[in-house]
């Protein structure tokens, strides 16, 4: 029952709130909508109904309250940033996955520069949150990664767990997948910069690039690599193994959510150890 009361009162409070970053006050237009009220639906998976909604598991296609309350806690332990509206989307999918690429364990180190693709598309994060997951997903706590003194704004990408978190103000803001390269167009690592690299540029379409066919790549960030042309970007294909040529891919409803929150400068840590 309490964990039901954080969560409420998290949502609610959260959506009344601006959401703060190292550059600038971001307005709260970010906070995904919720459709038929947070408060209405999700009191009804309190008390004995909580037992009824973390009894269920779920996939794409199902919908209602359990639904919804899903989506809550998946927003509120950073892994989501669609509407919380109780419908299993492809959206609420991929964020699903993401959760369990996150608790599961890292699948390449500096000996398998292209991330393990093998093993990845042996045994790719599942998309059903299986009953089990309720009590994962309430024990889970959003932290960075890796401790970087001086460097409270910052992105981390975690090539064994295919993962990308958003650090702002110290905290984590965003745990997204991504899909990084495959031989041979090797991810560059940052570990030989002393403090990481950083953003030094941004793609001036603010959008697709040029327009959204071929190979076309959608809101470019770039951070120095070994040539200087290496970047984050959504894309039309993000699977759960590493596929780029060299880029960090995201999908593309994530980047316009880290559009908003990239800055030139901004610290980018790659690595896979």
């Amino acid at each position: 029952m309490r964990r039901v009361i954080t969560v409420l009162t998290a949502i609610l409070v959260i959506t009344t709130l601006p959401v703060v970053t190292g550059r600038k006050v971001t307005a709260a237009g970010t906070i995904p909508t919720v459709e038929g009220g947070v408060a209405g639906d999700l009191i009804e998976c309190s008390g004995a109904r909580l037992d009824i909604c973390e009894l269920t598991s779920l996939s794409e296609g199902d919908q209602g309250r359990a639904v919804r309350h899903l989506q809550g806690l998946l927003y509120l332990k950073k892994f989501y940033r669609g509407p919380i509206d109780g419908v299993f989307g492809q959206e609420l999918a991929v964020a699903v996955a993401t959760f369990h690429k996150a608790i599961g364990p890292a699948r390449s180190d500096a000996t398998d520069r292209w991330g393990a693709v093998a093993n990845w598309r042996a045994n790719p994060p599942s998309e059903t949150f299986a009953a089990a997951d309720w009590e994962r997903l309430h024990d889970f706590r959003p932290i960075p990664p890796k401790v970087r003194l001086g460097q409270p704004d910052r992105v981390e990408v975690d090539i064994g767990h295919q993962l990308l978190y958003l650090i702002l103000d110290g905290k984590v803001d965003a745990i997204v997948h991504v899909s990084t390269g495959y031989d041979p167009y090797d991810t560059p690592r940052t570990s030989y910069f002393t403090n990481g690299s950083r953003f030094y540029h941004k793609h001036a379409y603010n959008g697709w690039s040029p327009k959204p066919g071929a190979w076309s790549i959608y809101k470019f960030w770039a951070y120095l690599g070994r040539n200087n042309n290496y970047g984050i970007h959504g894309y039309r294909s993000v699977p759960y193994y590493p596929a780029s040529h060299g880029c960090i891919r995201v999908h593309v409803w994530e980047a316009d959510y880290l559009h908003e929150l990239f800055f030139i400068g901004m610290p980018v840590h790659v690595w896979d150890e």
